[in-house]
């Protein structure tokens, strides 16, 4: 009885495996999302972000600005016309355009120079766990030196443009809230 119930087992396991080892060879070959980009010069940073960090663009790094009516110098810029600023308006929102665009290209470089350093001491097998808390560090430092950069323009360009600008650039760029214009007067 014993050898007929060991049998039993023994062709139960072998049916799971026989249904199971597929599967498992199956997955053995699916692609992964980050297949390819093992070739990329930083890993961590496609072609198309190197070349938005040394151009100095927002990146989304103040969107929580531009959404909270603390219009951008860029785009103030682009609605110069429709915002009806005068010169000496669009003198100084150049001004903080240039200025932040110039810092922004600097700690765009020194980012990607982390993270190539980052990327490097990976490659040769040079990091430890303290080593990868450091480096982690330095290039979020940067980043939140960047995003700053950024956002303090908003808060310039707010008060350069005052409340009926803001709230002309608002309807231009489609910012309503609930479909309600943002009411006068209002600082968030």
């Amino acid at each position: 009885m014993k050898s007929i119930a060991s049998k039993g087992c023994f062709a139960s396991f072998a049916g799971v495996v026989s249904l199971v080892a597929p599967s498992l060879a199956q997955e053995a070959h699916v692609h992964s999302p980050c297949a390819g980009q093992q070739s990329r010069e930083i890993k961590s940073l496609s072609e198309e972000e190197v070349s938005a960090y040394r151009r100095g663009e927002g990146m989304g790094f103040a969107l929580l600005g531009e959404l909270n009516h603390y219009p951008g110098p860029k785009h103030a810029l682009e609605l110069a016309d429709s915002l009806g600023l005068d010169q000496a308006t669009i003198a100084k929102v150049r001004a903080v355009f240039e200025t932040m665009q110039a810092e922004a290209i600097r700690l765009g470089n020194l980012y990607i120079a982390n993270e190539a350093a980052f990327d490097r001491s990976f490659a040769e097998r040079a990091i430890d766990p303290e080593g990868v808390r450091e480096r982690a560090r330095q290039s979020a430092l940067v980043l939140a030196e960047l995003r700053a950069t950024h956002l303090n323009a908003h808060l310039v360009v707010r008060d350069l443009l005052g409340e009926d600008a803001v709230a002309r650039y608002d309807q231009l760029r489609g910012y309503h809230d609930g479909g309600h214009p943002v009411p006068r007067g209002v600082r968030p």
